[in-house]
């Protein structure tokens, strides 16, 4: 009797998992799902640099440059305390508090807005790799630790993982161009140059073999 009740259990499952409408709302229930720990885990990003916490020692340091110098001054001479940052994430933090003020939150915004950049870029370039389920990786990008933790801190790492991640996604375009033209060259080898000079060495890596 219990033999003949697990055959038909398993008559039941094979049916169903051969149903198309069950496996497109397994299917849709999954991207749900997959949405839903992202969506999380922005917020929880978000909501740590809610919660008014003081800059630590290295964020200090880092902000004493950006706040001491005027806007034009920025980059005329090295940072103050031995620190170091890609130019452009400087001038958008400095832009950041001469529009919104210096509070914590708004020194700390940028590198949350680089954090939801790399989750939107590392999309892309998944999608473009031929990658099958590529929310189902950026789910993991979003919810790793430490990503999380540098996004709710004034320090440049988002910074340099987004950008890096835009290098990766506009080389893998340009290699994927069938006949590609001198006007597609000069473009990546443009944009790869200014990221050099704006502190992301990433661009150098890059090789067509």
């Amino acid at each position: 009797m219990i033999d003949v009740c697990e055959e038909r259990k398993k008559v039941m499952v094979h049916k169903l998992l051969q149903n198309k409408n069950y496996k497109l709302i397994l299917w849709n229930l999954g991207r749900i799902l997959v949405l839903g720990v992202i969506l999380y885990a922005v917020f929880i990003s978000f909501r740590m640099n809610m919660v008014g916490r003081t800059l630590w020692l290295d964020e200090m340091s880092l902000s004493w440059s950006i706040l001491k110098r005027h806007i034009w001054e920025l980059t005329s001479e090295p940072l103050e305390i031995t620190q170091s940052a890609p130019i452009i994430y400087l001038y958008i933090v400095k832009a950041f508090q001469i529009l919104f003020g210096k509070s914590e939150f708004i020194l700390r915004l940028p590198s949350f807005l680089f954090y939801c950049g790399l989750l939107a870029v590392s999309y892309l370039f998944m999608k473009k790799s031929g990658m099958k389920l590529p929310l189902t990786g950026c789910a993991m990008i979003a919810s790793l630790s430490v990503l999380m933790k540098y996004a709710s801190e004034l320090k440049q790492y988002m910074c340099e993982a987004c950008l890096a991640m835009g290098i990766l996604y506009l080389y893998s375009r340009y290699l994927s161009k069938e006949n590609k033209k001198l006007k597609d060259w000069l473009l990546f080898s443009g944009i790869c140059a200014a990221f050099i000079w704006g502190g992301i060495r990433a661009a150098l890596y890059p090789g067509e073999s």
